[in-house]
């Protein structure tokens, strides 16, 4: 009886080892579309934000993966930014985002911003992260 207990628990814990489960995954040199909406808050008003952007993962170094944003737009109510040098980084092989750069204003204003996410959760064609940013213009 004590070796059953044994092998079963032994059989747990090497079930481990060898059951894979499939998730989205980040590697090098992929496309990515990375989209959403939300508010954006200032100290007077919350707008209504979306973010739209095509992105491709370059060099893997260490957990740290780097990306460049090759083309897209984000709005704040009506207000629309058109990508124009923005450049980030997958952390932790995708746990979390970075996000930095600038666009360009639909009044052709260049505006910084720097966004960080996290992953919310995950499946196996997609991923949900939460972000939270600063845009300065």
């Amino acid at each position: 009886m004590k070796a059953a207990i044994t092998l079963l628990a032994l059989l747990v814990i090497l079930s481990g080892y060898f059951v894979n489960e499939s998730f989205a995954e980040i590697s090098e040199n992929q496309a990515f579309l990375l989209e959403g909406s939300g508010f954006a808050v200032t100290e007077e008003i919350i707008k209504i934000s979306e973010i739209d952007l095509g992105l491709s993962s370059q060099d893997q170094r260490g957990s740290t993966i780097n990306f460049l944003v090759h083309d897209g737009f984000i709005t704040l109510n009506d207000d629309e930014f058109l990508i124009s040098n923005l450049e980030g980084k997958f952390l932790r092989e995708g746990k979390y985002i970075r996000i930095n750069g600038e666009v360009e204003s639909s009044s052709g204003f260049d505006t910084s911003i720097s966004f960080f996410g996290r992953l919310v959760e995950e499946s196996k064609d997609a991923s949900v992260y939460g972000f939270t940013g600063r845009i300065t213009t």
